[in-house]
């Protein structure tokens, strides 16, 4: 947000809100749809691969968002734009994949 709108306040608070969205919904999402899916049984095993698992992707995706947005000259919007079209991707593959899991 800073990119977008150097010193204007109004892209500071928008882009803390968007962070505080986007760091707290994956602790909260994340047990309820492991619960979900899994059910209350193993939950504490299950968990713990997937949070195993959501860290080093973390990692791994900060990672390589740096390598990408060097690669194209520091501009910041094709990257953005591969991140929402995967993220849109998983989405839909996982939303489809949850309704064939009961066929």
């Amino acid at each position: 947000m800073m990119f977008l709108g150097p010193g204007k306040s109004i892209m500071l608070l928008l882009g803390a809100f968007i962070f505080g969205i986007c760091f707290s919904t994956p602790m909260v999402q994340m047990p309820l749809l492991v619960n979900k899916i899994f059910g209350i049984r193993q939950f504490t095993q299950i968990y713990s691969v997937v949070l195993i698992i959501f860290s080093l992707a973390q990692a791994a995706g900060q990672t390589l968002w740096g390598f990408v947005a060097d690669a194209m000259g520091g501009s910041y919007f094709i990257p953005l734009s591969i991140a929402i079209g995967i993220a849109i991707t998983i989405t839909v593959a996982g939303s489809v994949a949850y309704k064939a899991r009961n066929k």
